[in-house]
């Protein structure tokens, strides 16, 4: 089963009360960091098979791609002109009242897991090779906190200040949901080791003065400057 590497924040509704949550499990037209593009129509044949309403509903709806964390169950599939429009009630399970706190609080994105049918593309330039994905088998679609997978942080982020925007915003979320979210103790710590790499990383970062080149005499191997290797270090700890 393939993991699409890029999740998509496409949050549309939240029902607290009803504990409904209505959400983009991906977007279409977005190119992933394994060059794969998802195709409107792709979804369209799965869903019919598998989906809410099917004789076969088995798509689920997962808690960081973890078959044995269900948080809710879908009660509709459909595809628009933006993507994968979910619609999930939560359970009401501890899991599923960390996901609604989750939710309200705007800690979650989403990604799906699916086996490629059809694609299409052209490799006759390997550099330059994109899949565009016509058919899939979609197995579930994930709520996801892009802290919890090394794949998912920055990926599209064309610059450091875009990035730095990002992180800024992820730490705000975090110290928000840490001191008025109603969430469990396992929860809280699990976002509290978060927010600590993140604040760490971050303060290494914006505290390092910029590389000096090396005298022209030296004779030592170069090593990789200190902004590049802390930029390094972020990215992975993230």
């Amino acid at each position: 089963m393939q993991q699409l590497s890029r999740p998509y924040a496409g949050i549309k509704d939240i029902d607290a009360t009803g504990r409904t949550v209505q959400f983009y499990g991906s977007a279409f037209g977005n190119e992933d960091s394994d060059g794969d593009i998802i195709m409107p129509g792709a979804y369209t044949k799965t869903i019919l098979e598998n989906g809410p309403g099917s004789r076969q509903p088995r798509i689920k709806h997962l808690l960081q791609h973890n078959t044995r964390a269900i948080i809710g169950k879908f009660t509709e599939l459909k595809e628009d002109a933006k993507g994968l429009l979910c619609t999930s009630i939560i359970a009401d399970t501890q899991e599923g009242n960390d996901a609604l706190a989750l939710y309200e609080l705007d800690l979650f994105e989403h990604s799906v897991g699916f086996q490629t049918i059809k694609w299409e593309g052209d490799n006759t330039d390997p550099d330059n090779y994109v899949r565009r994905l016509t058919e899939l088998k979609l197995w579930e679609v994930s709520s996801v906190t892009w802290g919890a997978n090394a794949e998912t942080p920055l990926v599209g982020i064309k610059s450091r200040e875009a990035g730095f925007a990002r992180v800024t915003d992820r730490k705000t979320k975090l110290t928000h949901a840490l001191r008025h979210g109603h969430i469990s103790d396992t929860l809280g710590h699990q976002l509290a080791d978060e927010l600590d790499a993140l604040e760490t990383a971050y303060k290494g970062l914006i505290s390092l003065p910029s590389a000096t080149p090396k005298p022209a005499d030296a004779t030592s191997e170069p090593t990789e400057p200190s902004g590049e290797k802390a930029l390094s270090t972020f990215f992975q700890l993230i």
